[in-house]
C-alpha cells in the first residue's frame, strides 16, 4: 500500500470511528498491525510447579482466563498457593484471593512459598455468587487498583443472590426451582469481563468442583458452570489422583511409606499455542507433607530424558549410583543444580533438533 492509499484509509478508519461512536456512544479501537507489533503475543506467568509449566508451555496465560477442576483433594488450592507464591517473588502486582469455601489454610499457604503477610495481597470473603463476579470486572476497570491476578476458589461453592431472593426481594424456599441460573449469571459476566480483563492485564483464574452428569445411560464427571464458561476461557485444566501404584514413597526406618498420591493433570481447554493441546496430560507426585516438590521433578525428568539411567530399581548419575527411586531423592538433593543444567542443555540441543527439522 502507497502513501497515498494509507493516508486515505487512516481518513476513512477516522470517520469510521466518529460515526459508530455517535452511533453506539464510544469509539471502537481499530489499529494497524505494524503499530502496535506486541498485539497478540501471549505473556504467562509461570505457576512454579515444573512439570505444569511444561505441560501448559510455561504458565498461564496474561489478561485471559484460566480454570483449574478436579475432584476434592487434587492439589488445586495448593496449585493456586504456589501460582500466587510466584506472581509475588515476580513482583507483578497486587493479588486477590476469593476463599469461597471458606478453608484457606495460612500455614498451608506459607509453605507453598505465599508471603502471607503482604500488603499487596487481598482477601474477598464472598456471600453470593455475585461478590467475586462483581469484584473481577470492577477491579479489571480501575488501573489504580493495582490487582493483577485474582484467584477464585471455588467458582461453583456459592448460591447466587437469585437463588437467595426472588424478584420482590422476598426469601425463597430451599425447594425452588433455580436451574440454569448460575449458567445463565456466568454467561453474561463473560461478555462484560473478557474485554476489560484483557484490556487491563488481570489474570483470572476459577478452581471448580467436579458434579456427575446423569443426563446419560452412565453418570459422568462434569464441570458446572455452562457453556460460557468452557467457551470462554484461554486454559482450562483438571486435576485428580492417579493409580495408587504409583504413589510416592518415603524411607521411614528402613522402611517405605507411601507419602502422597500421583497427581494427574490434564488439558480440558486450550485456546492459546506454546505446544498446548487438548488430552495433553502429565503424571508427577504430590506429597501430603510439602505438596509439590521441584526438586523431585527435576530428578524424575532426568530420568525420563536418559540423563540419570536407571534399571530394575538400580538408578546411576555419573559417580552415584543408588536402589530405589526414594532413596535416589535424598542421595541427589544435593546435586540439582548441576543436574538442571544438564537439562537445560538436553532442552537447547532438542530445540536446535526441532528448528533444523522446521526449516
Amino acid at each position: 500500500m502507497d502513501g497515498n492509499s494509507v493516508k486515505e484509509m487512516d481518513q476513512f478508519i477516522k470517520r469510521f470511528t466518529q460515526k459508530t461512536e455517535k452511533k453506539v456512544g464510544h469509539r471502537p479501537e481499530i489499529f494497524r498491525a505494524s503499530d502496535n507489533p506486541d498485539y497478540g503475543i501471549v505473556k504467562v506467568i509461570p505457576t512454579g510447579v515444573r512439570p505444569i509449566d511444561k505441560l501448559i508451555g510455561g504458565g498461564i496465560p496474561i489478561g485471559m482466563f484460566t480454570t483449574i477442576s478436579g475432584p476434592s483433594e487434587s492439589g488445586k488450592t495448593t496449585l493456586a498457593y504456589r501460582l500466587i507464591a510466584n506472581f509475588q517473588k515476580l513482583g507483578l502486582g497486587g493479588v486477590l484471593f476469593a476463599a469461597n469455601e471458606r478453608r484457606y489454610d495460612k500455614t498451608w499457604a506459607e509453605k507453598q512459598g505465599m508471603d502471607v503477610n503482604s500488603e499487596d495481597l487481598y482477601f474477598l470473603n464472598a456471600k453470593v455468587l455475585e461478590d467475586p463476579l462483581v469484584s473481577i470486572v470492577d477491579l479489571a476497570k480501575d488501573p489504580d487498583s493495582g490487582i493483577k491476578l485474582i484467584v477464585v476458589d471455588t467458582i461453583s461453592s456459592l448460591a447466587s443472590y437469585g437463588e437467595m431472593k426472588d424478584s420482590k426481594g422476598g426469601d425463597r424456599d430451599i425447594y425452588d426451582n433455580t436451574i440454569g441460573l448460575m449458567a445463565r449469571q456466568l454467561s453474561q459476566f463473560f461478555r462484560l469481563a473478557t474485554a476489560e480483563v484483557s484490556d487491563s492485564g488481570v489474570s483470572v483464574v476459577f478452581l471448580n468442583q467436579m458434579r456427575k452428569d446423569i443426563s446419560g445411560l452412565f453418570a459422568k464427571d462434569m464441570e458446572p458452570g455452562g457453556n460460557a464458561y468452557h467457551h470462554m476461557r484461554s486454559l482450562g485444566l483438571w486435576m485428580r489422583p492417579g493409580a495408587g501404584k504409583n504413589a510416592p514413597q518415603k524411607v521411614v526406618d528402613g522402611k517405605l511409606e507411601t507419602a502422597g498420591f500421583e497427581c494427574v493433570t490434564k488439558i480440558v481447554a486450550t485456546s492459546i499455542g506454546r505446544g498446548t493441546y487438548i488430552g495433553k496430560e502429565v503424571h508427577f507426585p504430590f506429597f501430603y507433607d510439602r505438596g509439590f516438590d521441584d526438586s523431585v521433578y527435576i530428578i524424575d525428568e532426568a530420568i525420563e530424558k536418559g540423563i540419570i539411567t536407571g534399571s530394575g530399581g538400580h538408578y546411576t548419575f555419573k559417580d552415584t549410583k543408588v536402589h530405589g527411586k526414594a532413596h535416589l531423592y535424598t542421595e541427589l538433593a544435593d546435586r540439582l543444580d548441576e543436574i538442571e543444567k544438564e537439562l537445560e542443555e538436553s532442552d537447547a540441543v532438542s530445540t536446535e533438533e526441532d528448528s533444523q527439522e522446521d526449516g
